[in-house]
């Protein structure tokens, strides 16, 4: 069956209001903070804009595209129960800074056994959860698949790999897994190469990759298989894409624009079962909006409070949605703080952040200092709102 090519409509408007919004060099900044505040963009981040610039490419065509994936070879990583994990532990476990919402209520998850810091990313309607933590305080990033019980499983996208980075990003109900890996050297990150990946139940790896792509990554996975994410193109010019039965459509938002080259421009990042896509995008000015797409027609969702604040930019990011079409995701205020956000299309926007005024997600710029603030990173079909920890081990602690 022939996918829905992505055509160029105009955007349209959400029930709330939007005010004017202007570009500005922190842009780049804030729009930065926004993605890091997912483990998957860390990868972009570490890469750099030139990291994959050696890499031979051939651009992908703007239109509906064959694409041939198979498990890798031997590739096949059932798991590891890591010890201590919350069925085993006797004391109560140590909280992560990450919490659940729902209807008012903001429940604490644990952090992955012994691991300094946990990312948790995504979440499905069994409430198993998966996300990243870095092992032994080195350059490795492992991924994980949290139960419903508190139980953690790490896994490797790329086992015994050197400076392997695993980042799952989205689980199903069927309990497959999509996500990034990349493989290369800490010490020289321009030597790093970035692959999407879904991970069956038993543990068998996909590695996706976009031919000719400098990059590619994964970042939602729907009940039917389907598989959404971005690519970096031989020009440094990204693109959404949506996956599904061997079949590749870019998704590119008609008033997008490419205005940082080689990172994380345009992202297609959740679908939920009806085929409704959400992500994020900067215009010409380097403002990032977020957008639902379905059916051809792309609507941008920017939360009224996002709209031109005072250090002249705004930015907003969608990045869950669920069978209830509810979207989650981040904007950033007049003050520059972010939060996390929920959209209902008869309720509009409403703010979400941690009690006490906590925030779950800090980065380190240069020019521009720490930035710390909420994400709103998945939503599923019972309304729980899943609030990442942290994002300590992305912030560079000054390195810049």
């Amino acid at each position: 069956m022939g996918l829905l090519r992505c055509r160029k409509e105009a955007f349209a408007s959400p029930r709330a209001g939007q005010g004017p919004r202007r570009g500005g060099p922190a842009a780049i900044a804030t729009a930065v903070a926004v993605t890091l505040a997912l483990a998957w963009l860390a990868a972009t981040a570490w890469a750099g804009a030139g990291s994959a610039a050696g890499l031979a490419s051939v651009e992908t065509p703007a239109s509906r595209t064959s694409l041939s994936v198979a498990p890798e070879s031997g590739v096949r990583d059932p798991g590891r129960p890591l010890p201590g994990s919350r069925r085993d532990a006797r004391g109560p476990a140590d909280a992560s800074g990450a919490f659940i919402y729902r209807k008012g209520k903001y429940t604490p998850l644990d952090g992955a056994p012994g691991a300094p810091m946990t990312a948790h990313i995504g979440l499905n309607n069994r409430a198993r959860i998966v996300g990243s933590y870095p092992v032994d305080g080195s350059t490795l990033l492992r991924g994980f698949v949290r139960s419903g019980r508190g139980d953690y499983q790490g896994f490797d996208a790329a086992p015994g790999a050197p400076d392997r980075f695993t980042t799952p990003v989205d689980i199903n109900d069927r309990d497959q897994v999509a996500g990034v890996y990349a493989v290369g050297s800490a010490a020289a990150p321009e030597t790093a190469v970035f692959h999407g990946f879904v991970r069956s139940p038993g543990g068998a790896v996909t590695t996706v990759d976009v031919p000719g792509a400098q990059i590619t990554s994964l970042s939602g996975i729907n009940n039917r298989g389907a598989v959404v994410g971005a690519y970096v193109d031989k020009r440094g010019r990204s693109h959404g894409l949506l996956l599904e039965r061997g079949t590749l459509t870019p998704i590119d938002p008609p008033k997008a624009a490419n205005v940082y080259p080689g990172g994380a421009n345009i992202q297609a990042f959740d679908i939920n079962d009806h085929g409704q896509i959400v992500g994020f995008y900067p215009d010409r000015e380097g403002t990032f909006h977020g957008f639902l797409y379905h059916k051809g027609k792309f609507t941008e969702l920017d939360p009224p409070q996002a709209a031109g604040n005072r250090n002249g930019f705004g930015a907003t990011a969608a990045f869950g949605i669920n069978n209830r079409r509810q979207v989650v995701g981040q904007y950033v205020d007049a003050d520059g703080v972010p939060h996390g956000y929920l959209w209902e299309r008869k309720r509009g926007f409403r703010t979400i952040d941690p009690p006490d005024g906590a925030a779950n997600t800090c980065a380190e710029f240069p020019n521009v200092g720490r930035v710390c603030g909420t994400v709103a990173a998945d939503i599923n079909d019972r309304g729980q709102i899943l609030l990442p920890a942290p994002g300590g081990f992305f912030k560079g602690d000054g390195d810049g």
